[in-house]
């Protein structure tokens, strides 16, 4: 998925782990895990990034819930590898999204319950699906959030720059308007009372071609890198869960 955002790379998490009276570290990601998956860092230490500002509950950690989700999924006698890692935010969200979407009897509720996971997994607080119906063209047909059930049955005009990034298959992500595309989705999503910062739209693909498009906004902060990330894994998972059916 192309999107207009650029991705700072990091360098990977250093851990500072303490049980309140003596500290150890920095350690690896996968040092931290093996330890708390052994047992040799209690449930009730706490951790500490090198870049954070304060300490937390190992078990807080979202990497240290992703352990217990494998131990839970494989059972207890399964310890990480030395080169184990936990799922990225990208394979945890299209895991995620295709289970939301798996109770689907239709395309229509694969494409409702894809919103919803949008939503969730980016923190977004308004949404619609446009839908491709012949003969009308791009159709609002569902939406999330204040304000969107009016958006309902509008059609989206075939000049919208948006519309031509989805026919191109390209996804766009952005604030404040920037860019012809971005505030097209602006535009739609913005209503009395809800005012808009940041905005997302992704090209529903089956079979090659575009049936959907998805757009999401939400207010006071820009969507940074991790969620570009989990807007990935949400693509991956709805183009996962159509694949899997036969649906026209």
């Amino acid at each position: 998925m192309r999107a207009s955002t650029h991705v700072k790379i990091s360098p990977p998490p250093l851990w500072y782990v303490s049980n309140g009276e003596s500290t150890v570290g920095p350690v690896r990601t996968n040092t931290l895990l093996r330890g708390v998956s052994y047992g040799r860092v209690p449930t009730d230490c706490y951790v500490r990034e090198w870049a954070w500002g304060g300490w937390r509950n190992v078990e807080q950690i979202r990497e240290v819930r992703s352990l217990r989700q494998h131990q839970d999924a494989l059972g207890s006698g399964w310890h990480p590898s030395q080169t184990w890692a936990p799922p990225g935010p990208r394979e945890q969200a299209m895991a995620r999204t295709q289970t939301a979407i798996a109770p689907a009897q239709d395309r229509g509720e694969v494409l409702l319950l894809a919103l919803q996971a949008a939503l969730e997994e980016t923190q977004s607080v308004v949404g619609l699906i446009h839908r491709f119906r012949q003969p009308g063209g791009m159709v609002t047909s569902y939406g999330a959030g204040p304000g969107m059930v009016d958006r309902l049955g509008h059609v989206v005009p075939t000049y919208d720059e948006a519309l031509g990034a989805a026919c191109r298959q390209r996804a766009v992500m952005g604030s404040q308007g920037r860019g012809n595309p971005q505030r097209a989705v602006m535009h739609r999503l913005s209503v009395p009372g809800v005012e808009v910062f940041a905005v997302a739209m992704l090209p529903i693909i089956s079979e090659g071609r575009l049936v959907a498009m998805l757009e999401i906004g939400r207010t006071q902060r820009r969507y940074r890198s991790g969620d570009k990330a989990r807007f990935e894994g949400v693509a991956r998972g709805i183009t996962a869960g159509l694949a899997a059916r036969a649906w026209a």
